[in-house]
């Protein structure tokens, strides 16, 4: 293992990664995702948490769990910034997992690089290595998968609407729709933890939610379904969910999809 204190970019790039995909109050160096990673990255897991600690002093916003070292080098900032969308200040994922496989692309075989990338990303290849040779259909699911665990992770793995935190009942929602912006939909701004109830409500326009957080929901489902709304949707008519995540959910995406929702636009694009 490196006992160099400066990281190389290679180094910085797997760990910048990894910290897209631990939630901020897992920042440890007893966390097993951490240990799993020392033999990709090359340095203990201690050293890994560190350096993920000065990831977030220099992202664009902390809120809750450590705040970071704020001595965090200019090489960090500049391998962080590498990975920003222009246009919308947030991470693209697809491009920060595109960097990843090329890495463990040029010295792995398929099998071990499947391995790498499911420890780095937590997005299992294998089935599908054996099931196509489209490097382009295996590096698009990668981005997929990588996006999913990325807006988990920022938003705690809680469905920001009815608070679920078990993972495997969460999905990643794109504020933006996939096909209505093909440059942002990738971003780790445009996506929200719901559970696949919310999920589905919110890409039909079921479900609106305000830039400033509030939840609303449209007219024709309190129509439709009189006991499910009285039971189950109404106590959270109004509520205010939590934006305050580590990267921050992108306000002008979100006021987008809310013009959507308020002109009635059902499950168009989505």
């Amino acid at each position: 293992m490196s006992r160099n204190s400066n990281w190389n970019e290679r180094e910085l790039t797997l760990a910048l990664a990894l910290y897209y995909r631990v939630p901020a109050t897992k920042i440890s160096g007893t966390n097993p995702m951490l240990k799993d990673a020392s033999a990709y990255i090359g340095r203990s897991s201690s050293a890994i948490a560190f350096k993920l600690a000065n990831f977030r002093a220099i992202d664009r916003k902390a809120g809750e769990g450590p705040r970071g070292f704020s001595h965090g080098s200019r090489t960090d900032t500049e391998v962080m910034e590498r990975f920003l969308d222009p246009d919308s200040g947030s991470v693209d994922l697809e491009k920060l997992s595109d960097a990843v496989q090329s890495i463990f692309g040029a010295v792995c075989s398929p099998v071990d690089k499947s391995h790498a990338l499911e420890v780095i990303l937590g997005v299992d290849i294998l089935p599908e290595i054996r099931k196509t040779e489209a490097v382009s259909i295996v590096k698009r699911r990668v981005g997929q998968g990588y996006f999913r665990n990325a807006v988990l992770a920022n938003c705690g793995n809680t469905c920001l609407i009815s608070h679920c935190r078990t993972p495997e009942l969460l999905e990643a929602a794109h504020i933006v729709s996939w096909s209505a912006g093909e440059a942002d939909r990738l971003t780790i701004g445009n996506g929200i933890a719901l559970n696949p109830f919310f999920h589905e409500a919110y890409d039909k326009n079921f479900m609106g939610i305000s830039p400033d957080g509030t939840v609303e929901f449209a007219e024709s489902l309190k129509q439709r379904s009189t006991e499910f709304w009285d039971n189950f949707l109404e106590p959270l008519e109004g509520i205010k969910i939590d934006l305050d995540t580590r990267t921050p959910i992108n306000k002008e995406f979100l006021s987008l999809h809310y013009q959507e929702f308020r002109a009635g636009k059902f499950d168009v694009g989505f």
